[in-house]
């Protein structure tokens, strides 16, 4: 039995060392630089974001509604204000109403920002003085406007402005517009201020005044009068060029203010067809007349005569046989 065991032994190992060297591993055995198949790929588990939430802006906040217009209703034929007056506020796609107070005051509130246009529900034979007074409203801006009225005829106004068109004689594209203001009132009064606006197809070529100064550019003169004593009048002339015919028929708005004034007062003034006898398409003007057509035709043909003539006496110099 002592004999036998090693050879037992080295049978294994000799047995062993063959199927190693024809590659054949015993189980359970690999060599290190044993060559694996490739293994089977795992998924790789993945993760799903939810699409990103896109925020909403938020609405931009409205500025407060705070704003005011006030003032009182002047009833210049009573010399008082005057209650149960309508009084309009419009702001062109909307309107608000109220009614003056028994003192005449009235108020609007809770307005936001944007131009508007004050007006007066007045009964029937009265008249405005400041008709479609503009303002403006805005927040926590107050706004004081005063309005007037007077009924019959001739104006009660203490200091009344007028004004008219008058054509410039020989020249149809030319206005003369002619503002007057006269105090007839009890007091002396001071800051006395002519501010005309003139709508387009207007311009401005000078401007007169009997006293104070003026700043007349393009479309508006400013005309500072300064005082006017009692049954004192002053005067302001502008010369007025129509730029295009359809000027006629727009109206200038005139305003009139001054320091001791209870409401300012408006006027508007339309130059018509008949008072702007400007020409338009098809009539005759003084550039296409038959004389004029007549003068430029024989000075073509003069000018016509002396290039023939001239080009002959070249011709002739060039060749004096000729």
């Amino acid at each position: 039995m002592k004999t036998t065991r090693p050879l037992w032994l080295l049978l294994i190992a000799v047995l062993t060392m063959g199927l190693l060297a024809t590659g054949i591993s015993l189980p359970g055995s690999r060599p290190a630089a044993y060559a694996q198949g490739s293994p089977t790929p795992r998924p790789t588990p993945t993760t799903i974001s939810p699409a990103p939430v896109e925020e909403e802006e938020p609405e931009p906040e409205e500025p407060p509604r705070n704003g005011t217009v006030s003032g009182i209703v002047f009833n210049y034929s009573a010399g008082q204000p005057q209650g149960g007056i309508g009084v309009v506020l419009d702001g062109g796609g909307w309107a608000l109403e109220t009614v003056s107070g028994p003192d005449g005051h009235y108020i609007f509130q809770g307005l936001g920002r944007g131009p508007a246009t004050l007006r007066l529900r007045l009964p029937e034979g009265a008249t405005a003085v400041n008709p479609d007074l503009p303002v403006y409203t805005g927040h926590s801006l107050d706004v004081s406007a005063n309005l007037g009225y007077y009924t019959g005829d001739p104006s009660p106004v203490p200091v009344l402005l007028t004004a008219e068109y008058v054509p410039v004689e020989g020249v149809p594209d030319r206005l003369a517009l002619s503002f007057q203001v006269e105090n007839r009132g009890a007091i002396d009064v001071t800051g006395v201020v002519v501010d005309a606006r003139l709508p387009v197809g207007h311009q401005i070529i000078s401007a007169q005044v009997s006293q104070g100064w003026a700043d007349a550019v393009g479309l508006r003169a400013q005309v500072h009068l300064g005082s006017l004593a009692q049954g004192q009048k002053a005067s302001v002339n502008l010369l007025i060029h129509l730029t295009a015919p359809e000027a006629s028929g727009k109206g200038v708005r005139a305003t009139l203010t001054y320091d001791q004034q209870v409401t300012s007062q408006i006027v508007d003034v339309v130059a018509s067809r008949e008072t702007v006898k400007m020409p338009v398409t098809g009539e005759t003007t003084a550039q296409d007349s038959p004389s004029s057509l007549l003068l430029t035709a024989l000075l073509v043909a003069a000018f016509g005569c002396a290039a023939v003539l001239v080009a002959r006496l070249r011709a002739k110099e060039r060749d004096p046989e000729r």
